[in-house]
């Protein structure tokens, strides 16, 4: 096979050699993404609520298209704590889509716990769901457990089934098992599981299989220390 040095067709670098205008065009695009992240970390500080919102948007939707965003968790991390809930609950949410996809999120666990109080009923459910993929990549959760036993009561379908989950990671933790079934102990013995027990309301039934799960892995974790 002959190596093709020159293509008439073309122009520029791949005029005289594709395989290098190939190799040219990955790092310019290497090159575009990293200024991509950097000016939408850069106008998450924006003065306007619809341009930070908009950048933690586009934060999340480049991170499904594959763009490392690694660079901007600090600045998500501050956007979490927003006066604007579009903003707050898009920077979860593309917390989430960051660490699924292999970005440590560690130092924001803590500000992602915070959220699931959150007055706006969009913001915890996303927050949530960010710290439930961060359990699945063994992230440890410990600054969000005092966060996720009071979420147990959220009002929402999600939130409650969610943060049973992350707990039901946390107690396959050692650092974190003890705390982690403090919390779903003290909620078992609430007046909300009680009262929602004797209705057998959604809410319970879906909180009470992922606290089924969660127990599971308890019993587990029990077994190989022994």
């Amino acid at each position: 096979m002959k190596f093709k040095i020159i293509d008439r067709e073309k122009t520029g670098f791949a005029k005289y050699c594709p395989t290098f205008a190939r190799a040219y065009d990955v790092m310019a695009e290497k090159i575009r993404r990293r200024r991509l992240v950097k000016n939408l970390a850069k106008d998450l500080g924006s003065w306007d609520p619809d341009v930070r919102s908009d950048a933690a948007f586009a934060l999340g939707e480049a991170v499904r298209d594959g763009v490392n965003i690694s660079s901007a968790v600090g600045a998500l991390g501050k956007a979490l704590g927003d006066e604007d809930p579009d903003v707050r609950g898009n920077a979860a949410e593309a917390l989430g889509y960051a660490v699924a996809n292999g970005v440590d999120i560690t130092d924001v666990i803590g500000a992602l716990g915070n959220l699931l109080a959150d007055e706006d009923s969009g913001v915890p459910s996303n927050a949530v769901w960010a710290l439930v993929k961060a359990a699945e990549k063994g992230i440890d959760t410990s600054d969000a457990v005092d966060a996720l036993g009071k979420a147990l009561e959220d009002e929402s379908p999600i939130v409650p089934e969610y943060a049973a989950r992350v707990l039901g990671y946390a107690v396959a933790n050692e650092k974190t098992r003890e705390a982690a079934v403090k919390e779903m102990l003290e909620f078992m013995n609430s007046s909300w599981f009680m009262q929602e027990a004797e209705k057998n309301s959604d809410a319970f039934l879906y909180i009470v299989n992922a606290l089924d799960e969660a127990l599971r892995k308890v019993k587990e974790a029990e077994r190989e220390v022994a």
